[in-house]
Order: C-alpha cells, then sequence, then structure tokens
C-alpha cells in the first residue's frame, strides 16, 4: 500500500512540475533541470537542455530554470515579460486543477462512496469499510458498508454513537459470545460472534454513513466532474479561509487539527482504497485540488507568493532579488516548521497514542 501511496503523491507533484516545464518551454525559456522529488538525487540524465532526475525525498519536485536566480541574465525568467512570468508560475497550479476535475470525472464514472449529508449535516454511523484483517466468524457474515447499529449481550441490548464506544465495548467483554445488530441497506441482522481474548474483531471503521454516486454514462460524468470539482473547490477555499484565519489569530492548535501531514494522507488513503478505485480517485482529486490552493496563495516560497512579486511589479513596487529571496526563504522556513509540527501531531495520533 506505502508503494502505491507514493506513486499517487508522487504522480499529483509530477503533474504540478510538468505545468511549469511545459509553459517554459512554450514561453521559449530552458528548463536546466526537471526533478521528481528533493536531493540526494538518486537518478539524473540530460536530454537536449534538461536534466531529469529523481530525488529521494519524494515528497516534492521541483523545475530549474534559467536564469531564475540570476538576475543579470537578460534570457533568464527573472527578466522574461511579466505575463510570462505569470503564464509560467501560473501553470503548475493550472495542471493540478486539470488533473482534479479528469480524476473526479472518471471517479463519477466507475462510482464513489462519500459520507452521506443532509441538510448539510453529515450522517452518524458505524460502517464497515474493511475485512482484510476480520477473525473468520465475522469475515464470512458481514459485507463492505454494513452498519453496526448496535451489539445484543444477554439480555440488554447497547447502542454507540461511534466506533470508539463499540471497540471498549468489546475489549471489556472479550471471550463472550455477543450479537452484532447490522444494518445492511435497509435489512436488519444478528451477526454472532465471540469475542477474542484480544477483544479485536479486526474489523475497518468509519463514523459516517456513506452513499454511493455514478454517473448514468461516459457523457455524462464530464458534466458531473465540473459540478464536483465547483463544489469542492468551495469547500477548499473555505477551509482555506479559516486556516488563514486561524493562522491570524496564532491559533496553530487549530490549524493542525484541521490539516494533515503526509502521515495523515497516508492514513486517509488507505481507507478510501478499500472502496474501490472510483472513490481513491475522488480522494485523491481532493488532494491535487488542495495543492492548486495552497500554491495559489500569496505565501513566500510558493508559486502565489512569486506570483504576488510579479504583479507588486507591475504597479512598480519592486524588490531587490536578494530582498525577494530572503522573504521566500523564511517563508519556506516557517512552512517546515509549521509541516514538521503537523507530523509530528499525526505520528503521535495514528501510532503512538493508538
Amino acid at each position: 500500500m506505502i508503494f502505491y501511496f507514493l506513486i499517487a503523491i508522487g504522480f499529483l507533484i509530477f503533474v504540478h512540475e510538468l505545468g511549469h516545464f511545459l509553459a517554459a518551454k512554450k514561453s521559449g525559456l530552458k528548463v536546466e533541470e526537471f526533478c521528481l522529488g528533493f536531493p540526494p538525487r538518486l537518478f539524473s540524465k540530460k536530454y537536449g537542455e534538461t536534466v531529469y532526475s529523481v530525488g529521494l525525498i519524494i515528497f516534492g519536485g521541483f523545475v530549474r530554470l534559467r536564469g531564475e536566480d540570476d538576475p543579470d541574465d537578460p534570457e533568464g525568467f527573472l527578466n522574461l515579460p511579466k505575463l510570462k512570468k505569470i503564464f509560467i508560475i501560473i501553470a503548475g497550479i493550472f495542471f493540478n486543477i486539470l488533473a482534479a476535475y479528469l480524476m473526479l470525472a472518471f471517479s463519477a464514472y466507475f462510482g464513489y462512496y462519500m459520507p452521506a449529508v443532509v441538510n448539510n449535516q453529515v450522517q452518524k454511523a458505524i460502517t464497515v469499510i474493511n475485512l482484510d484483517q476480520a477473525i473468520s466468524e465475522v469475515k464470512s457474515q458481514l459485507r463492505i458498508l454494513d452498519k453496526i447499529i448496535g451489539v445484543r449481550f444477554g439480555k440488554e441490548t447497547y447502542y454507540f454513537n461511534n466506533h470508539k464506544d463499540l471497540l471498549s465495548f468489546l475489549h471489556q467483554h472479550t471471550n463472550k459470545e455477543i450479537v452484532l445488530i447490522v444494518k445492511r441497506q435497509e435489512q436488519l441482522l444478528d451477526v454472532k460472534v465471540t469475542v477474542p481474548n484480544s477483544g479485536v474483531l479486526g474489523i475497518g471503521l468509519l463514523n459516517y454513513d456513506m452513499r454511493y454516486h455514478k454517473s448514468n454514462s461516459l457523457r455524462a460524468s464530464y458534466v458531473d466532474g465540473f459540478y464536483l470539482l465547483f463544489t469542492e473547490g468551495k469547500n477548499i477555499i473555505k477551509g482555506l479561509g479559516m486556516l488563514l484565519y486561524s493562522l491570524g489569530q496564532f491559533r496553530f492548535d487549530v490549524v493542525a487539527n484541521n490539516t494533515a501531514s503526509i502521515f495523515g494522507i497516508y492514513n486517509i488513503f488507505t481507507f478510501f482504497s478499500f472502496l474501490g478505485i472510483g472513490t481513491l480517485l475522488y480522494f485523491l482529486a481532493i488532494i491535487s485540488l488542495n495543492l492548486a490552493f495552497i500554491n495559489l496563495l500569496p505565501i513566500p516560497a510558493l508559486d502565489g507568493g512569486r506570483l504576488l512579486f510579479t504583479i507588486l511589479e507591475s504597479f512598480n513596487i519592486k524588490l531587490t532579488f536578494q530582498q525577494e529571496e530572503s522573504i521566500h526563504k523564511i517563508g519556506f522556513i516557517i512552512l517546515l516548521i509549521l509541516m514538521v509540527f503537523i507530523s509530528l501531531k499525526d505520528i503521535y495520533f495514528l501510532f503512538l497514542k493508538s
């Protein structure tokens, strides 16, 4: 699973950098290096005027353009006409949005599962999404997307609001025979099982009721893809607005609790992978959209920061190259610290606390 996750994330990064690469080529600017990942380099090969390489640190990538750090190069990036510079900067963002649309369209075509929403409220339910590690008694009787309504033990029936309460109950009734009350579509079933000594049934659970969506045809999926792109884009913009407000208030705890590091994203990736290719494509489309909108933010070290400085030049507000690079380096350090903070949070909750 880790291998497939690395391939998926690497693809999204590749798409972003490919946008910069093609835009630079279209603008007549030399691309000195196209690197997937960050150094140290594992592989590099020069074709034409460009060195193509793969870095050890796969969660990133870059396109090194001629003159991007040399203001004295008359044919370099820094001395291009402003419209060409803007075109190259936003091309990576556009490619991530395009990739997101295509993945959403194919997701709609293949069919996907998403949490059920009624009146803007996510519907709660203890839903089975993985049975790979389930004990034989459970695996033979349960199905993916069954909902565990409650548990009958003796003459008593217990109902739970979330899977943590259910798991706590199981740990308190080891080596006992219980009956899981299961809802499969509109049918109620009794699933008898003896709780192992470990108190673990090996079931993967979510706390949301899931709904299946599928386009009527391939042509309809193209239209549905646009609708999903607009809907998810709007949700991401709202979420980013909330995070920026929290950053402005120095509420780093709120930021950490509403963001995920690569470890948190991997955890979600594994959950969605059990629900089919359509659901997995939907999730990757959301990641691609997030990459696009985050890069569009006017934050130093991101595409949006470089776009902001380029636009300011049009209003005769120009910093020296050294000043601009210093701002980008400070922004990069702040982003790195935030990433480490969020990663430590995810590691704690996913591995240490569990």
